[in-house]
């Protein structure tokens, strides 16, 4: 379990809640994952909250966010689960399973694997894009076999359509990282001839600043690799506009002294296409942790953890400031802090806010900003009785709502 935990504290490091493209309306639905119950959590702009099983057997085997991926419609969820034996590599199965009926409508066998994980539906929601680890970092393996493939599998049919190992000519070689150590693919954009993915290292080591960041043309059956800041941790990357939004560290800048192994960022950074960076944000009192475009791509959220201050209040040391930034540099920043688990969301006008305090008897609440006025919509207190562990903002999009 500890094994696990470990791995997947470098995953979320990397991971961002998916966000479908919201279209021009206030309506909005969310999903959240529970980790100790397993189940998903549904909230919506109306203030409703509904929660669904996932058909996940008890066991000692933690189920992470960055194994499990929901539909653009929002009606279905795909995840993995292994089978429990004393060994490194063991089954592996795919489920697919509708949200609302809590039905499954598929379970693949995807055969003895290291490890795998559901990451991203197709735009039109036919395919599935599921990362296997094939083997342990650093085993004993045949030299001709991969250690890992990126696989489109049809979400009906169950058959694998594309499959990319790294073993594959066309898959560049990153130096960034040892060829004996495995990469999971989480795939970040995938339509109908482009999959975008970022190759995150599964084993127990300390986050990296970086990430190698790949194109695959599927029409062309090409990969590229993209520059360094396309996997750079806590960026993001609109796809209609073809912009990247990152934190980064200039030191001819003041900036805040972080607590810990968070990289030391006071700036953040706007690339539009092949046009140089521009640095629309600064700040020298707060760490940048993570940006994410928000309002249909219009704006930039960002997250900052307080300067590390040995003498602070304990209470106060971990609080999260939320800032909404223009591509212009206009900067609405919320009159209150957060002391807990805090997460961002894209809706239409402003940002869709997830927070947790540092307290098992505490619910999860939704709030919005529209750059003015923070709004509490919803909140949920998921049963605690088997552990503590807020549960997760892992999607958002428009209301499905008929």
């Amino acid at each position: 379990m500890l094994k696990h935990l470990m791995l997947f504290v470098l995953l979320i490091i990397f991971a961002l809640p998916t966000v479908a493209q919201n279209t021009d309306t206030d309506d909005w639905t969310a999903y959240l994952f529970d980790t100790i119950n397993r189940d998903l959590i549904r909230m919506q702009s109306d203030g409703s909250v509904d929660t669904f099983i996932l058909d996940a057997p008890e066991s000692d085997y933690f189920l992470s966010i960055n194994e499990l991926t929901i539909s653009n419609d929002g009606e279905t969820v795909a995840y993995c689960l292994k089978t429990n034996e004393n060994d490194s590599i063991v089954p592996h199965t795919l489920v697919i399973r509708d949200i609302a009926s809590e039905t499954t409508l598929q379970e693949i066998d995807l055969g003895r694997q290291h490890h795998c994980a559901a990451t991203a539906f197709s735009q039109d929601d036919s395919l599935i894009a599921v990362s296997i680890v094939h083997y342990p970092a650093f085993s004993d393996k045949p030299d001709d076999e991969a250690i890992w493939s990126l696989n489109a599998i049809d979400a009906e049919t169950g058959e694998t359509q594309l499959m990319l190992q790294s073993t594959d000519d066309k898959m560049p070689q990153s130096t960034q990282f040892e060829p004996a150590l495995p990469l999971m693919m989480h795939v970040t954009y995938f339509d109908d001839e482009t999959l975008r993915f970022d190759g995150i290292p599964f084993a127990p080591m300390g986050g990296p600043m970086f990430v190698p960041s790949f194109v695959w043309d599927t029409s062309t059956d090409t990969v590229t690799e993209l520059p360094l800041d396309y996997g750079r941790t806590n960026n993001d990357y609109w796809v209609e506009t073809e912009t990247l939004v990152y934190p980064a560290f200039d030191e001819s800048l003041p900036a805040a002294i972080t607590d810990g192994p968070m990289p030391q960022a006071n700036i953040i950074q706007l690339q539009d296409g092949d046009n140089a960076p521009e640095t629309i944000f600064a700040t020298e009192d707060w760490v940048i942790m993570s940006t994410t475009f928000i309002d249909n791509g219009e704006q930039v959220g960002v997250l900052s953890m307080r300067n590390f201050d040995p003498n602070i209040d304990p209470a106060l040391m971990f609080s999260l400031r939320v800032d909404l930034v223009g591509h212009n540099g206009t900067v609405a920043t919320l009159d209150r802090t957060f002391e807990g688990q805090t997460q961002i969301g894209n809706i239409t006008g402003g940002l869709l806010i997830a927070y947790t305090e540092n307290d098992p008897t505490a619910p999860t609440i939704l709030y919005t900003f529209d750059g003015e006025t923070l709004t509490e919509v919803a909140s949920y207190l998921p049963d605690y009785t088997d552990g503590w562990s807020p549960p997760q903002l892992i999607w958002v999009s428009t209301s499905t709502t008929e």
